[in-house]
């Protein structure tokens, strides 16, 4: 198919408006992860066939606390279980960590308490993850953009050598970026006017609607729980591969 000087112009331009929208509209989700080893633990010496992650602190900002802490449990669980790791079930991790009193952080006792309860649960590792959020904004006139951040944290406890092995911070954000469906809606009266092309204007009038109703999509059809729970997802699962790299998948 052979197209003439304008209708290739249009192809053009409606091709490098599809790049421009990918870049500064829509939503995305990232993650970053920074891992801390105790120098005095030989991770060496370290095997592991069985884990157990304790429900440990939620950020008070959120609702639904007992879904928040099922929630994240299981995206750890999975991921450890995907890689024939041995996961205690939820209720057991539950029911033992509140008994065993460690709930009540930085006493004395606690390390013998760690070791107590890898001992009942018949753990190599117990993993005690510490949750945060943050929201904020940043408007630009027409153009908003929405941060979704959460912060995880794994403290690493490690049975056979009674310590805390190591510690990993991970972050995950889903961004939301808006407003870029105003502007094509727009340019058209700004830029255009002199110029006598309607298929120019009707192509910029076409691309701001649909660009305006993703927005509306995202903003109005995608809640904010799924928002945080992309955020969390993204912040866990990043925040494990460094202990994944170091411990492969047991043979069985």
């Amino acid at each position: 198919m052979k197209y003439n000087r304008n209708q290739s112009f249009h192809l053009s331009l409606t091709l490098a408006a599809f790049l421009f929208v990918g870049i500064l509209t829509g939503c995305s989700t990232s993650a970053q992860h920074e891992i801390f080893f105790d120098p005095d633990v030989d991770r060496r010496d370290v095997t592991v066939q069985r884990v157990a992650i304790v429900p440990n602190r939620l950020p008070l900002n959120l609702d639904q606390q007992e879904m928040w802490r099922r929630h994240n449990w299981e995206i750890v669980r999975k991921e450890f279980e995907d890689r024939r790791f041995g996961v205690v079930d939820y209720n057991t991790s539950v029911n033992l960590f509140q008994r065993s009193g460690l709930p009540v952080e930085d006493t004395p006792g606690s390390r013998n308490k760690y070791a107590e309860l890898a001992e009942e649960l018949n753990v190599d590792f117990i993993i005690i993850p510490y949750y945060g959020t943050l929201f904020n904004s940043r408007n630009l006139v027409i153009f908003n953009t929405l941060y979704y951040r959460t912060v995880t944290t794994f403290q690493i406890y490690s049975r056979s050598q009674n310590d805390f092995l190591a510690r990993i911070d991970a972050t995950g954000e889903y961004t939301l970026r808006t407003g870029l469906g105003f502007l094509f809606l727009i340019i058209p009266s700004l830029i255009l006017d002199s110029v006598d092309d309607a298929e120019t204007i009707e192509f910029f009038t076409y691309a701001g609607l649909g660009i305006t109703l993703i927005d509306f999509y995202n903003i109005l059809m995608v809640s904010p729980e799924e928002r945080w729970k992309s955020a969390f997802e993204a912040s866990i699962r990043q925040g494990l591969q460094p202990l994944f790299q170091i411990y492969p998948a047991p043979t069985r």
